[in-house]
């Protein structure tokens, strides 16, 4: 039995140190993985903040052309009516 006590001492302290070392590493990837997840989240708000800016743009671009071409749909119909 004193022949295997080293074999067993050190099965015992790689089995601690697995389960020890498996802890942090797990631990430390939690940590990365929201890490992660907040640089994702900021960088899709800014995105967003940058798409609503250009979306009210565009809309107010968009109205903009609505009103001139009823301007010149009605200029159309009075040429149109002009002529009769």
């Amino acid at each position: 039995m004193k022949d295997f006590a080293p074999y067993i001492l050190a099965i015992v302290t790689a089995f601690v140190g697995w389960v020890s070392g498996r802890r942090k590493a797990t631990a430390e990837t939690s940590k990365t993985e929201i890490e992660v997840v907040e640089k994702a989240i900021i960088i899709w708000r800014t995105l967003a903040t940058d798409l609503k800016k250009e979306v009210d743009e565009l809309r107010s671009i968009v109205n903009d052309l609505r009103n001139e071409n009823e301007k010149l749909k009605q200029e159309v119909s009075q040429i149109k009516n002009s002529r009769i």
